[in-house]
């Protein structure tokens, strides 16, 4: 199983483009790659002043210890974010969250 202490990590992307980025699973002692398997993933984010959830795409990656998270177009602002992963015995950990800062695009503004 996976042991996190939950992380914060923010990010900022750009306004209305989607974007997905792919995450590596080591073990930071021996560089050794972590598998996956037997762990799913969920994630959400809280855009606007009303906090209105957006779910994260989060698919397995080509290799066992990639996970490729992603999410369309959001709007400009500050909004934060959650990734949970599950065991497969049930355990649920709360991976991941921060703020994801969404910057405005100069080309829209000419």
């Amino acid at each position: 199983m996976l042991n996190f202490l939950g992380t914060t990590e923010n990010f900022a992307v750009i306004e209305n483009i989607p974007y997905s980025m792919t995450w590596k699973f080591f073990d930071a002692w021996t560089g050794e790659p972590i598998p996956l398997d037997g762990v799913t993933f969920s994630g959400r984010i809280f855009v606007g002043e009303n906090g209105r959830e957006l779910e994260l795409d989060i698919a397995k990656g080509e290799e066992s210890h990639l996970l490729v998270v992603g999410c369309s177009g959001l709007p400009e602002g500050r909004w934060p974010y959650e990734v949970f992963c599950v065991s497969d015995e049930g355990l649920r950990e709360r991976m991941l969250s921060g703020c994801i800062g969404v910057i405005g695009s100069l080309e829209a503004r000419i």
